[in-house]
């Protein structure tokens, strides 16, 4: 029987278009699996291959919709893809509805797994190729050592599963190298993590090293400074890359210099878009991934790919396992 990913193709910024060319892209490429997508705007589908189905709905879940809104529209996107996997019609859903919705949604229908409170887990990529874990960087504001202990034992699995290592890395977000900086939180955190031997830690990382740092494979932060962090390098990479645009019209030279180094500019593609897939919120008894909401198809694509990885993992069953 072939394994079945939902997908929410109208919720990103970029509307249905883009997500229906990741979602074709993904069913040619993936003959053995199949695509339920649920879109809210009308598609010309003269080129869907024979697995992947559409399902039109009448709405879209938006980043203002609170708990009365989400309940309310049962016919969105967001609820259907969500829904088909409750309904085992799907064994994973996509998204790249915004944040705040999109977990909430999650935790109303998959409901949390017992003892674990979610989170954010986006898989960003170095300019060297290396793929790294951050844990958790917008979903559950307030979280106590434990919580981060339990983070560090989840990141570990996901990177597992994902092939980053046999033998993940984890290292805790910090103001500081040593093990007595930071806040309580940090410090008690440390000393969970040290004792902890189903992880492999090593101590603290600070912000400017989350990128350059090599041979670390799982980063654990509470919610608010890691949404921080993550939130500043997007913005610095946002800026870099309107310098790099500003300075070539500045100059013919600059611009033909430019478009010669090739090399150099798929390195500062890779480095600027960061992400290699989107973010699992873990601590949920289905799988739910939200794509960034920006997306275009090929980061898209990522995110489906992501999905499948975790589908045939059986990731979920393995933290309940382990937590």
């Amino acid at each position: 029987m072939k394994k079945i990913i939902a997908f929410d193709l109208s919720s990103g910024d970029k509307g249905s278009i883009e997500a229906y060319k990741a979602a074709v892209d993904f069913s040619i490429s993936n003959q053995d699996w199949k695509i339920l997508g649920f879109s809210a705007e009308n598609l010309n589908l003269s080129n869907k291959p024979k697995n992947l189905e559409i399902i039109k709905c009448k709405e879209v879940i938006t980043q203002q919709d609170g708990v009365l809104e989400i309940r309310r529209k049962k016919d969105s996107t967001l609820i259907k893809t969500i829904n088909s996997v409750l309904e085992k019609k799907a064994d994973a859903a996509v998204s790249a509805a915004a944040s705040g919705p999109l977990v909430t949604s999650g935790y109303l229908m998959f409901k949390s797994i017992k003892g674990i409170k979610p989170s954010f887990a986006p898989i960003l990529e170095t300019s060297t190729g290396e793929k790294r874990i951050f844990l958790d960087v917008g979903a559950n504001i307030g979280a106590d050592a434990q919580t981060l202990n339990q983070y560090a034992m989840i990141g570990t699995i996901f990177a597992k599963e994902l092939g980053l290592s046999k033998k993940p890395i984890v290292k805790q977000l910090n103001i500081g190298s040593e093990n007595k900086k930071g806040t309580s939180l940090q410090k008690e955190a440390f000393i969970l993590m040290s004792k902890n031997n189903k992880i492999n830690f090593q101590g603290n990382i600070e912000s400017n090293e989350l990128f350059l740092a090599k041979n670390v494979q799982v980063v654990i932060t509470e919610a608010f400074a890691g949404n921080i962090a993550i939130k500043s390098y997007e913005g610095a990479a946002k800026q870099f890359k309107q310098m790099i645009k500003s300075s070539m019209n500045e100059s013919f030279f600059d611009k033909i210099g430019f478009s010669l180094t090739k090399t150099f500019r798929n390195k500062m593609k890779k480095s600027i878009n960061g992400q290699s897939g989107g973010a699992a919120v873990l601590g949920l008894n289905e799988l739910l991934i939200k794509a960034h909401g920006s997306s275009d198809s090929e980061l898209l694509v990522k995110s489906l790919e992501v999905a499948k990885k975790l589908i045939k993992s059986d990731l979920i069953k393995k933290i309940k396992k382990v937590i």
